[in-house]
């Protein structure tokens, strides 16, 4: 995917759920999946600010080697 006036590439994965009801797993899943594939940033979407904390919480408690996760929403 090639977005015009972006200096560096953007690769675009998605991941489908395996069970709806638990995001947070998927979000996990697809998390540890992509920092296992090397250096890179990863950009996660979701609908709401309970739905960013929630995925925020299960990021961090993977503890990541030189991960930072940054939940960002509107009320900020």
């Amino acid at each position: 995917v090639e977005v015009s006036g972006r200096t560096y590439p953007v690769e675009l994965v998605h991941e489908p759920l395996e069970n709806e009801n638990d995001v947070a797993l998927g979000i996990t899943k697809a998390v540890t999946h992509l920092h296992a594939l090397g250096e890179g940033d990863i950009l996660v979407f979701c609908s709401g600010e309970r739905d960013i904390r929630d995925a925020a919480d299960a990021i961090n408690a993977l503890k990541l080697r030189n991960t930072e996760v940054l939940p960002l929403y509107a009320r900020l």
